[in-house]
């Protein structure tokens, strides 16, 4: 605080002072949008704003490692669902492969090729979880990582079409 301030506010009559102050804050008050309201970031210091920023920025940028592993995984699952072991896969086909976001999880979405053909998601679920190690199997053979992948399975219904 600057004494030079403080040496004058002392010389001032009770009044005058009572005046002074009253005056400042009638200024304080009429002045336009004075912490009329919070914005975004305000009170943040300058270190944990810059932290914010850069995990938003970290978000918004795409896991490209994720990417290519997912599209190896669904090359290898379209060859080896359109040649399966099982007959009852082979009018299947792998529509999509997408990471969960959690370690290397991936869904695999898997449509029926024919359209007039009736069948339950369910039970090709259940057929695909059956098969789900010699698919992994598969997968391993054709990528080259120290662990393969787990894969979670999605049949779309006879009426959905990709």
């Amino acid at each position: 605080m600057d004494r030079s301030k403080v040496h004058r506010t002392e010389n001032v009559s009770g009044s005058q002072a009572d005046d002074l102050c009253s005056a400042s804050f009638t200024r304080m008050r009429n002045a336009p949008g004075l912490a009329a309201e919070y914005r975004d970031g305000d009170g943040v210091p300058i270190g944990d704003e810059r932290v914010r920023k850069n995990e938003a920025r970290r978000r918004e940028k795409p896991n490209y490692a994720e990417e290519r592993l997912g599209r190896e995984v669904f090359d290898t699952l379209s060859q080896a669902i359109s040649l399966p072991a099982d007959s009852r896969l082979s009018a299947f086909a792998v529509c999509n492969v997408a990471p969960t976001g959690k370690g290397s999880n991936y869904i695999v979405q898997v449509y029926c090729i024919d359209p007039q053909m009736d069948y339950r998601p369910e039970e090709i679920k259940a057929i695909l979880q059956e098969s789900k190690g010699a698919l992994r199997a598969e997968i391993a053979a054709h990528i080259n990582r120290k662990k393969v992948p787990d894969l979670k399975f999605d049949v779309l219904p006879p009426s959905v079409q990709p």
